[in-house]
């Protein structure tokens, strides 16, 4: 026998996730221009950007659990960066670090760090460090932690990361939406893993012709899950997303409810 692989890759992921992306957004937007009255295009321009931003994400998000994937460099390249520029944000527009220490210290008297230089010198060492020390300490705890083809890629953790999204939804209702099109995102990924579940290839027959014939690989069904027992600690994962799941979905049924209320009022 020939097998013929037939995998789904990042740039398929990506573009099936802006796609999905686009038609979301769009109809969001045409189903606001249609119905609701828009006071500010600028405002409604930029939260158009942010609903395909985030909803597109939900795309690709699922291979965060594989370690040499690109959306699991680029997840965690963000991190360790809005990491560096907080602690410049510090040192440039609050306080230094290191003075901080010596205020909370009190009795403790280190005069080199009066000095405004030393100080300088090792508050930028720290800034030039924490990029590459959170990139590491992170990435090396979640790698520990998630495997490829796990708890992420189930149908409990879209839901859950689409109801984290939709928290901010109090400082801005796209975040509701944008969570809402990040988790149907999410699903297509996990949907596209399955269908690539099905592979080709080639057997020779009896007569000697080759025939192509379908078969399922050994990825089938771990791409589309609701629950897992692969591993010693899936259970326990598990649960704690579907505990979460209801604690999030229990203190947003309010805001859905009148989100339903105004579209229904206006439709």
């Amino acid at each position: 026998t020939c097998a013929l692989p037939i995998l789904a890759n990042f740039k398929d992921h990506k573009r099936l996730a802006l796609q999905i992306g686009v038609i979301g957004t769009t109809l969001f937007a045409g189903t606001m221009l249609l119905y609701m009255e828009i006071s500010n295009y600028y405002i409604f321009t930029i939260n158009l950007f942010v609903l395909l931003v985030i909803g597109s994400s939900g795309g690709i998000a699922p291979d965060i659990d594989s370690k040499d994937s690109i959306p699991n460099r680029y997840l965690f390249s963000f991190l360790s960066n809005i990491t560096a520029m907080v602690a410049i944000y510090i040192v440039h527009f609050e306080t230094s670090i290191l003075e901080t220490l010596v205020t909370l210290s009190g009795n403790i008297d280190l005069p080199f760090l009066h000095n405004n230089i030393v100080l300088e010198t090792l508050a930028i060492s720290s800034i030039i460090l924490t990029r590459p020390i959170i990139k590491i300490v992170l990435q090396y705890t979640f790698a520990t932690f998630t495997r490829h083809r796990g708890v992420f890629h189930s149908i409990p953790m879209g839901m859950l990361l689409g109801l984290f999204i939709a928290l901010l939804a109090p400082v801005n209702l796209i975040f509701f939406f944008a969570g809402i099109l990040f988790t149907v995102n999410y699903y297509g990924h996990l949907l596209y893993d399955e269908y690539y579940s099905i592979g080709q290839r080639e057997e020779v027959q009896s007569n000697g012709r080759t025939k192509m014939v379908r078969y399922l690989k050994s990825s089938a069904g771990t791409g589309f899950t609701l629950f897992g027992t692969k591993k010693r600690g899936d259970p326990l994962y598990y649960v704690a997303i579907y505990i979460a799941i209801f604690a999030l979905g229990s203190m947003q049924i309010d805001l859905a409810t009148s989100v339903a209320t105004l579209f229904a009022s206006n439709i």
